[in-house]
């Protein structure tokens, strides 16, 4: 697969071998700087927010360029964690006590998400992010670009069939990872 890049133009971004063609790239790979509502670095990778509520992933690597752009554009930062890394912790490669499951069930709360909401989207995620992370043995951080890139890898069609761990990506499933990830803090 081909490394995703932004070209950061004067008044807009063209994306290069972005890896989900849904929302705002299922027809263009240029976004106008007008479409962006903020930016994130707390995420992995970095991120741009559109006022629509979607996010798009920029490569770690171009941090410094977003950066630079976004200040030319007067965009802000926001500082939010990403929401998706709160769902995705119990398949991490690594032990969680009860007191951390705690905290991040609070945490979770704290955005608008019920115990029973948790659990219903952590049972949906399971199958992509077990497996998934049974290649990558991340034990720090999986996050919304994960849970889309194991989604992307995992739920492939095969003549039209699901595959062995759910239904393909396709933009209803983008878009409810899009509303889980901004719950809480979108609009801002």
């Amino acid at each position: 697969m081909a490394q995703m890049l932004a070209q950061f133009e004067v008044k807009s971004i063209t994306f290069q071998n972005y890896p989900y063609r849904f929302g705002a790239l299922a027809k263009q790979s240029r976004l106008e700087y007008q479409a962006i509502a903020a930016y994130r670095l707390l995420s992995a990778p970095p991120a741009l927010i559109l006022h629509s509520g979607e996010i798009l992933f920029i490569a770690a690597a171009q941090r410094e360029q977003l950066m630079s752009w976004a200040d030319r554009h007067q965009l802000p930062e926001i500082k939010v964690w990403d929401n998706w890394s709160w769902m995705c912790e119990p398949y991490l490669d690594t032990g969680f006590t009860p007191q951390s499951d705690a905290l991040s069930m609070q945490r979770l709360n704290e955005l608008g998400f019920s115990q029973d909401e948790v659990q219903a989207i952590r049972k949906q995620i399971e199958p992509f992010m077990l497996a998934y992370n049974s290649v990558v043995w991340e034990w720090g951080d999986l996050g919304h670009f994960d849970l889309l890139n194991a989604w992307q890898k995992l739920g492939f069609r095969l003549l039209g069939l699901n595959g062995p761990f759910g239904p393909a990506l396709n933009p209803e499933i983008y878009n409810w990872t899009m509303q889980i990830a901004t719950k809480g803090w979108f609009p801002f």
